[in-house]
């Protein structure tokens, strides 16, 4: 038997199954579940699951934002130190994001399975994060008075980055309503 690693069959009840059509059932099966049905179905809940998933965007990357910003300098009169009392903030912002994101993902996952713009907006979701788990670890300020803080040239780098990937995830998951078939 010869297996190739793009595309690895399987028997299944004496059949021949692609590796990508065993991934395409667990998305229909996913899809099928009550909670996905009820998204579908349910007149108000979609939009509701959207408020809340754009409520969550908002704090989640409204703080990073500030503090990418902060890092870069533009906005010297917030001192760093706020930064710190806003990671629970953030956190239930990122909470109810990942609650009210898969739900919705639940309902459509055969589709956005297969979207380019979901794929990449995870991507730059990923990435994102990996900066924002870096910054700390960059961030060796100089100066003692907490408005006046300078940050190392690899900080400000992160900053950037992490600005391109989050506004990156904001655009690619509005443009889902674009490359995805109707009614996603």
């Amino acid at each position: 038997q010869q297996r190739d690693t793009i595309n690895i069959r399987q028997e299944v009840d004496g059949n021949e199954v692609s590796s990508d059509a065993l991934t395409m059932d667990f998305f229909t099966w996913v899809q099928n579940l009550p909670i996905s049905q009820l998204v579908l179905t349910n007149i108000w809940l979609h939009p509701l699951l959207l408020a809340g998933h754009s409520v969550g965007m908002g704090v989640v990357v409204g703080i990073i934002l500030m503090f990418d910003l902060r890092i870069l300098g533009y906005i010297p009169a917030v001192p760093v130190n706020l930064f710190h009392r806003l990671v629970g903030l953030g956190w239930a912002g990122f909470a109810l994001n990942f609650v009210t994101g898969t739900l919705m993902l639940m309902a459509y996952a055969h589709t956005l399975a297969t979207n380019w713009t979901f794929q990449l907006k995870l991507a730059c979701i990923v990435a994102g994060g990996v900066c924002l788990w870096l910054q700390p670890k960059s961030l060796r300020a100089t100066g003692t008075d907490t408005r006046e803080v300078t940050f190392a040239a690899n900080a400000k780098l992160l900053a950037v980055a992490s600005l391109i990937f989050w506004i990156g995830a904001i655009a690619m998951g509005r443009l889902i309503a674009y490359t995805a078939p109707e009614g996603v």
